[in-house]
């Protein structure tokens, strides 16, 4: 009986085997934003992710009435939650928030200051000395703790853009006087008999039911006594010292990080002249870096548009939620290199205040970017840095070399521990070069060619035989972000298990 055998034997042919292709290197993200002000409820001067509108106001709570503006016979509420609306309400998915303490306290000894939003022991400090003396306050000092206001936003590795709404504040004060009585309830008329179908006016001799007109707000959740007791500065009395060192903090703190932009505002009563000495002061500060001031936009007027929330009410505040939004938009449909100007503002009906056609020129020339109403709808046609550079004045090449930083750090600790010889740096530069091909084709570059929008250098003039031996490890990224076409150098540094990022003309 023939018994049957088995053998592995496979006739020769072609096999398919379905391998999964390489996944593409993912860029970092470059739509998260960092929001600074007041709320209503919640922890303070700790970051907190929020990803919806309605997240925040069950973390933050809804608006936050401050004062009472007599002129205007309506309350002061903080801008922070505007900001969120705003936001997510032109293209913004994913936000941090860092709620500072409250501006005003029970027994009347609060107040409107600078120091509600910075941290005194880093406000004075330069960008080349702030993160440095921040992890130690974070870790090494006797006392570690955690960093106030705006400077809780360092420990937010993802943002790429931080904004302080609340800093225009006119300020407030306390008064004394007693506060005015509660609005009467009106009696209502008495119901007539049933059957009878009278007017329902009073009858004669009886004392006509009283008409009570109040200027105090009709929605119930604006505390009267409140309202009454702290009262907004009016605009004669306004000093800009407070929002200079806050937006010169904010600067300073984009420029130490290296990879993140300010979006700044205005007070909505700045005209012409105000909005010019304010630039001039910005720029007369002195820094320790020339291009410190690229990591700033700023953005003037006020916007209103309609709230969500009711047809008839309507809400005037700064930008400053409205143009991150944008800026987040542009980085995910089409990319951070992109200049986040020329798009619709969503929901906007009017500008507070209107600026003249004359006045738009002089303040585009200040690299104000100017809110305008065209026939379309309401756009900025500008979107620069505050730099006096002319090739970081345009606010997308600061962004692109921010996305370029944050891909080349993240490149680049994949190599920690590499032998640095010949065939480690032929490796670094064909994945860089891969890395920036990518972008290339995605339109992140000006020239036609790849040769002509980027450049790798790993070559023996950087990285001489005396680096070698101190084991340090050189990498130039030149890319050609905007026209007219030169080149702007990144240049990655490792030493040991240590990177660091530099730029250069």
């Amino acid at each position: 009986m023939a018994s049957a055998v088995h053998s592995s034997y496979r006739p020769a042919g072609i096999r398919f085997e379905t391998v999964a292709a390489p996944q593409k290197e993912t860029l970092p993200r470059m739509d998260v934003a960092v929001f600074v002000g007041f709320a209503a409820k919640g922890h303070v001067h700790e970051p907190c992710l929020i990803e919806s509108v309605l997240e925040f106001t069950a973390t933050f709570g809804e608006d936050f009435p401050i004062a009472w503006d007599m002129e205007r016979g309506e309350p002061v509420s903080g801008y922070l939650l505007p900001a969120v609306r705003y936001f997510f309400g032109n293209g913004g998915r994913r936000c941090w928030i860092i709620r500072v303490d409250d501006p005003i306290d029970s027994d009347g000894s609060g107040g409107f200051s600078a120091n509600l939003f910075l941290d005194h022991d880093l406000k004075d400090v330069n960008s080349g000395q702030l993160v440095a003396l921040a992890d130690y306050l974070r870790y090494q000092s006797p006392a570690p703790r955690k960093l106030k206001g705006i400077y809780a936003a360092l420990e937010i590795e993802e943002a790429t853009m931080i904004a302080v709404p609340d800093a225009i504040h006119l300020g407030w004060r306390f008064m004394q006087h007693t506060p005015p009585p509660v609005p009467v309830e009106e009696h209502p008329v008495a119901t007539p008999p049933y059957g009878d179908f009278s007017d329902c006016q009073p009858e004669k001799g009886n004392d006509p039911v009283p008409e009570i007109k109040s200027g105090l707000p009709s929605e119930k959740s604006v505390p009267l006594e409140s309202m009454a007791r702290w009262q907004q500065n009016s605009v004669k009395k306004y000093s800009s010292r407070s929002l200079l060192m806050i937006h010169r903090a904010l600067i300073t703190m984009c420029a130490a990080r290296g990879d993140m932009t300010a979006v700044l505002s205005l007070p909505a009563h700045f005209r012409e002249t105000a909005s010019l000495r304010h630039v001039k002061k910005l720029r007369n500060y002195s820094t320790t870096g020339r291009n410190e001031l690229s990591y700033a936009s700023l953005y003037h007027p006020w916007q209103t548009s309609r709230d969500d929330r009711g047809h008839s009410r309507f809400v005037t505040a700064p930008p400053d939620g409205t143009i991150c939004g944008m800026m987040a938009h542009r980085a995910l449909s089409r990319g951070a290199w992109v200049a986040p100007a020329n798009e619709l503002f969503k929901n906007v009906v009017a500008l507070a205040p209107p600026i003249s056609n004359d006045v738009q020129g002089l303040l585009q020339e200040a690299q104000i970017n100017v809110i305008r109403q065209e026939p379309r709808g309401f756009i900025t046609l500008s979107a620069d840095t505050l730099s006096d550079d002319r090739e970081l004045r345009p606010l997308n090449v600061r962004r692109l070399l921010i996305l370029i930083r944050k891909l080349a750090l993240k490149k680049g600790a994949e190599y920690v521990f590499e032998p640095n010889d010949a065939s480690f740096r032929r490796m670094v530069q064909r994945g860089f070069e891969s890395m920036l091909g990518e972008m290339f084709k995605r339109g992140a570059f000006s020239g036609a060619t790849p040769a002509m929008s980027y450049q790798v250098d790993t070559g023996s003039s950087l990285n001489t035989p005396q680096s070698v031996e101190q084991g340090r490890f050189f990498v130039d990224l030149k890319v050609s972000p905007s026209k007219p076409m030169s080149f702007l150098t990144i240049r990655l540094v490792q030493t040991g298990d240590r990177m660091s990022i530099a730029e250069g003309a």
